[in-house]
Formats: C-alpha cells, structure tokens, sequence
C-alpha cells in the first residue's frame, strides 16, 4: 500500500551545476560535524557509461588489481564548505560513488526527482559511476518504481536503520528480488554485510544465513559495514566463501577526521572498537593532525592486511562523511606500497 503521508519536498542540494560520485547512516542535525558539498569535475572526467559495478568488481577481481569507491552524503551540515574533486585521488580515480539515502528524510519526499540524493546522482552520472542506495523504510513498490524508472545502473539495497510494522519491504532481500524482478540484468545490486554481525542477529550464524538469502535473491555483490578488526574482516570473508557465498565482497573503511566523527561512528553504527585502538585515538584526541596522521596509518594496515590475505578481496569502500583528504592520504600510501612491493 502507498504510503499515504508523503509530502512534497524541494530539493535542498548544494551541488554546483557547473561540474563538468553502509552505508553510513547520517544524521538529522548538524551534529555529527557535516559539511556542505561542492562538486567539481573537469572536462575529461567523463564516464558517459554506466557500467554495472558487479561486472567491474569481477573484473578487477579476476586481475588482482586494487580499486576503491567512495560513499557521500547529498544532505551536509556546517558552515564550512567541501569541495568534491577527484584530482586528489591522483592516479588511480575511485572506481564509483556512493550515495547515501536518508530514510527518515526522503521518506516525506513524494517525487523521486526531488530527493538530493537522486539529483546529485543524475548529475553525477555525467562523469562517473554512482551507486544510490534504497532502504526499505517506509518504502512500497509504488515508490521502488518511481525510484526504479529512473533508471540507475547501480543500487545498493538496505533494509535501514529504521523499520515500521506497516511497511511493505521488512528485509534487504525482499527489496533485491523486487528489484531483480522488475530490472533483470539491466542493473547491478549491492547488499550491506557485517563482519561482526549485524546488532538485532542473535548469531553470527544467523546473520551468515539472513545474508546468503539476499545474494540468493539476486545481490550482485557484498559491501561491509565498518569494522575497526581486520582480523574480524577476514573471518568474515572466510565465513562467506565456506557458506557458499561467492560474490565480490567490497570491505567498508573508515578515516575518521577526529574525535566527534569516531565517536558518532561507534554510536551509529554499534561497531566494537579495539580498546587499545580507542585509546590511542583518545591520547591523540587534541592532536588533530596526529590524529588524522594515525587515522590514516591505521587505514592503511587494515586495506593491506586484506590485500594481502589471499581471500581476492581487493575492493574498498570509503565511508568518507564528504571528507576526502584522509582518503586521498591513504589511496596515496597503498598505491605507493605496493609499487615499492612489486618492485
């Protein structure tokens, strides 16, 4: 059934018109030390093709090659402005965009092309791959339509931090085999994991089991919510592949910038921090460069601990918050290790 309480919203994005890309769930007050975002492409920057992300993620699977996306949030908070250039990334450009979709939000945002997610998706498509994410709050399959005549080659489908008894979609692999049956192969669909569980399963087993019915559904590929352990990740992945589970799986990072966003993290999302990583993060708390300098360190361990597991995991997610310079810094170290390595 429709929901009947949607109501008509503008479209509030920041987004220049002169550009020419977890799932972190984000807040709803600035709060969180958001910042508003700017984009801005050059001309070469051009990906006129929306390729479907379970075909490239196979591809750069199979050539062992590296590769990372990105994931931003349409909807900032603060004063400060972010500029989203991807020339910092230097060399190797992120792979596709994520975006964020804000259940509470856009819920009450009757036309589709409203939401800030979709039009910044639409204009971001222009020059890269993106990725929208739909969650199952308060969605039916009226509005999965409306999202799905938009005709997004990527989606990432979540059940969402917030479900209510009426709703027509309860879980993620009820969303995947709609949108599998409306689509076909046209579109690519991603899935959210957890390494340590998600916080409502009773078990790890349970979680593994709730996860296998979303890609038995027809989910393309696996990305994981954050996860401070590596070694956690890597059990995971070995769980995934002795249950059977043989789709890419994309591991979700964060770089967090300081003190507010690590604690707003840990809150939201419920991950376990290590209490010997979080107190080293305390100690540098008033520190924000030493901060963001051991952010950056302990970033880069995790993705090459993966890398260098012999799992083929090889994709990366940023949970970015539309910050990119820590990001930069660790896409820099990882290209520049593995240079030195295979030298």
């Amino acid at each position: 059934m429709h929901n009947p309480d949607y109501v008509p919203a503008s479209n509030s994005s920041s987004v220049s018109p002169r550009i020419g890309g977890g799932y972190l769930p984000t807040p709803t007050a600035p709060t969180a030390d958001f910042q508003p975002l700017h984009v801005r492409f050059t001309s070469e920057q051009l990906a006129p093709e929306q390729h479907k992300l379970g075909e490239l993620f196979a591809q750069k699977v199979a050539a062992k090659e590296f590769f990372y996306g990105i994931e931003l949030s349409a909807r900032s908070y603060g004063k400060q402005q972010t500029m989203l250039d991807y020339n910092g990334f230097g060399a190797l450009l992120p792979l596709f965009t994520s975006l964020v979709w804000l259940g509470q939000d856009y819920a009450n945002i009757e036309d589709m092309a409203a939401v800030d997610a979709i039009s910044l998706g639409q204009e971001l498509q222009q020059h890269v791959v993106v990725m929208p994410h739909f969650t199952c709050y308060r969605a039916d399959s009226k509005r999965l339509d409306d999202f799905l005549t938009l005709n997004f080659t990527n989606i990432l489908a979540l059940r969402g931090d917030q479900v209510v008894p009426q709703q027509q979609f309860q879980h993620a692999k009820d969303l995947v085999a709609y949108i599998r049956s409306k689509r076909g192969d046209t579109v690519s669909i991603g899935v959210g994991g957890y390494p340590e569980g998600h916080p409502e399963s009773k078990s790890m087993e349970e979680d593994m089991q709730y996860l296998k019915e979303k890609v038995n559904a027809g989910a393309d590929f696996i990305i994981t919510q954050i996860c401070f352990s590596p070694e956690s990740i890597i059990r995971f992945v070995q769980r995934c592949r002795e249950n059977g589970i043989t789709v890419p799986i994309i591991v979700g990072v964060i770089v967090p910038d300081n003190m507010r966003i690590l604690q707003f993290i840990m809150k939201i999302v419920k991950a376990v921090i290590p209490e010997d990583l979080l107190s080293k993060y305390k100690e540098l708390e008033d520190d924000r460069k030493a901060f963001q300098a051991f952010a950056v360190e302990n970033a880069v361990r995790t993705v090459q601990m993966l890398l260098d597991s012999n799992l083929e995991v090889y994709g990366f997610q940023f949970f970015t918050m539309n910050r990119l310079k820590n990001v930069q810094q660790v896409i820099h170290q990882i290209l520049s290790l593995n240079e030195t390595q295979s030298t």
